[in-house]
């Protein structure tokens, strides 16, 4: 199976899921400003305030990153009766993630302070509070979760109370019900009911001795990727993106993508890479980071065919989905369509003037079977195979999708681009696409450079 169709099988698997998270919920607020006066009194930098990103941090990054794949997610943490409380609220909602609060008096916030781009500060405000066995349970029946992922950061909610409690609850269900474990302090818990452990390389010691050998354990090691363990077996993850010096996040991340894939029949190798992926996305930005699910599969795309330019070779239903990543993420799309029987000097400047029209380069390309009705019987002089090989190791072009008929209208009234790129001999011509398109772009024509006339050549210089 082609591995962006596998992808995509993956991610309709999660879409239905019911996912819980209990754990601390945080407020990350990122402040950006510059210094350039002394206070006249104690001589201090004055910080100019030029702006201000909130982003849910703690369980409500995971929840979020969580709720990007899955439709079914609900968080359970705290929440303070202060000014943060609707502006958390409204972060929540904005991530489709439904919550369940419980109220105290305040809020948990990390205000983090940057001055030309470099934090020179991190003010920490919260308090510890708890979850009642009431609360939990009750939540816990509302939503019917098919996975419950428990994430502590040391504010209270997590506690040997609530770790029984779900034990406890699962214990009396009938229906399969995967617990996942995560702490920033895993000397403080027995973990060994739950199914699987996610934590950084920097706690692995503090976890007590397994008794279950069917339980699961993933550590992130940040640069160096992720590592997984289950009795015997052990595998590892490594990282392929350059990660940043702040890495704030990367590990919930990587949390949220396992939780939304233990369920799936995804092989450990596809979680660890697309873990280790989403994690090399979320640290590019300073700020505590969602993914969206369009995000992932433009930069898994692009990791694939950086292995091999063979996966920019791919059917209608692929090709799709990564356009609407792409159009997501405001990418300008054109698309061109041809023979490319034997690829020349006048392919590649067309290719490389309609590559510039926009960000994306589409190919469509004619099968066999529409080649020789169009051409003749004697053509294609290169199979369908061989032409999109030979088209996917070109820089320019960032897809090639076949297709049967004679003109490419289904194509692109499929791809719908913003620009579709022809030949200016086409000008002159009735052209059947022209009614689909929002824009047609013609591409100047080298002289003397085509198919047929390269064909003739090569038969003149025979019969010398």
């Amino acid at each position: 199976m082609n591995e962006m169709m596998r992808l995509i099988q993956l991610f309709d698997q999660v879409k239905e899921l019911r996912i819980a998270v209990i754990g601390d919920l945080i407020l990350d607020e990122y402040t950006y400003g510059c210094a350039g006066k002394v206070s006249t009194g104690i001589q201090i930098p004055i910080i100019e305030k030029k702006n201000q990103v909130n982003c849910l941090g703690g369980a409500g990054n995971v929840a979020s990153n969580i709720a990007a794949l899955c439709r079914n997610t609900c968080l359970m943490g705290q929440i303070g009766d202060d000014g943060y409380k609707h502006l958390l609220e409204d972060l929540l909602i904005e991530h489709n993630v439904s919550f369940h609060a419980i109220e105290t008096n305040q809020s948990i916030v990390k205000q983090r302070i940057y001055v030309s781009d470099q934090q020179v500060m991190r003010l920490d405000s919260g308090i510890n509070s708890e979850l009642s066995i009431v609360d939990i349970e009750q939540k816990l029946d509302d939503i019917s979760p098919d996975i419950i992922v428990l994430v502590d950061y040391g504010y209270g909610v997590v506690n040997e109370r609530t770790i029984r409690t779900i034990q406890e609850y699962k214990n009396k269900k009938e229906k399969e019900i995967t617990s996942i474990f995560s702490s920033r302090n895993m000397t403080r818990y027995d973990s060994n009911d739950f199914e699987i452990i996610v934590v950084n390389k920097n706690e692995i010691e503090g976890i007590k001795a397994f008794k279950n050998t069917q339980q699961e354990l993933y550590v992130t090691c940040g640069a160096e990727g992720i590592s997984y363990k289950k009795d015997t077996k052990e595998v590892y993850g490594r990282q392929s993106a350059k990660m940043n010096i702040n890495v704030s996040g990367a590990g919930d991340t990587a949390l949220a993508i396992i939780a939304c894939l233990c369920r799936t029949n995804a092989s450990v190798e596809e979680i660890l890479r697309l873990a280790n992926l989403a994690a090399g996305i979320a640290v590019e930005t300073k700020e505590t980071y969602a993914l969206s699910v369009h995000e992932i599969i433009e930069h898994y795309y692009e990791q694939l065919f950086s292995i091999d330019f063979a996966n920019k070779i791919v059917n209608e239903e692929v090709v799709t989905t990564i356009v609407d990543a792409w159009k997501m993420q405001n990418k300008r799309i054109v698309f061109t369509n041809g023979c490319y029987d034997i690829l020349h000097y006048g392919h590649f400047m067309s290719l490389d003037y309609a590559k510039k029209l926009g960000d994306k380069l589409i190919v469509g390309i004619n099968t066999d079977e529409s080649v020789k009705r169009i051409k003749g019987e004697e053509r294609p002089i290169n199979n369908l195979e061989k032409r999109m090989r030979t088209l996917s190791c070109l820089e320019m072009v960032d897809a090639i999708v076949a297709f049967e008929s004679d003109t490419a209208i289904e194509l692109v009234s499929l791809i719908d681009p913003d620009i579709y790129a022809k030949g200016e001999e086409y000008k002159e011509k009735e052209l059947p696409e022209a009614e689909y398109v929002k824009e047609i772009a013609f591409i100047p024509m080298e002289d003397g450079y085509s198919t047929t006339k390269q064909i003739e050549r090569i038969k003149d210089l025979t019969k010398k």
